[in-house]
């Protein structure tokens, strides 16, 4: 395959595809799907990490790599700091929205029969 220059794409596609690659791992879009689905919109660590199938310096990897790329802030609730996605990016946060209100209608489908046709599989 011949290299191209992600110049050579629209912005919204470029803008896409650089969310698209900061949620490309189960964990990140387990920790963001968890944050956007709670009740005040952030969780702590503890609350991130409970029965996720990683160690906890795994997590903390993930998390780290989700605050780097600005997807989280670190706030605080009370004396008790918490994760909370960036407010201040509209098309970030629609895309998480986008991501959340589809997770049940992907995992009710026959989802693993379009992954299998695509060439792909879980590990």
């Amino acid at each position: 395959m011949a290299y191209s220059s992600i110049k050579q794409f629209s912005k919204h596609e470029q803008h896409t595809s650089i969310i698209c690659q900061a949620l490309a791992h189960p964990a990140r879009l387990r920790i963001v799907g968890r944050i956007g689905r709670s009740k005040d919109k952030m969780l702590d660590f503890q609350s991130l990490a409970t029965d996720m199938p990683l160690s906890i310096p795994t997590i903390k990897q993930h998390v780290d790599y989700l605050r780097r790329r600005k997807v989280l802030i670190l706030g605080k609730k009370g004396a008790d700091h918490v994760y909370k996605l960036n407010t201040s990016m509209p098309f970030l946060l629609n895309c998480i929205d986008g991501i959340i209100d589809n997770h049940d209608l992907l995992s009710n489908s026959d989802i693993d029969n379009e992954i299998e046709e695509m060439g792909l599989a879980l590990m």
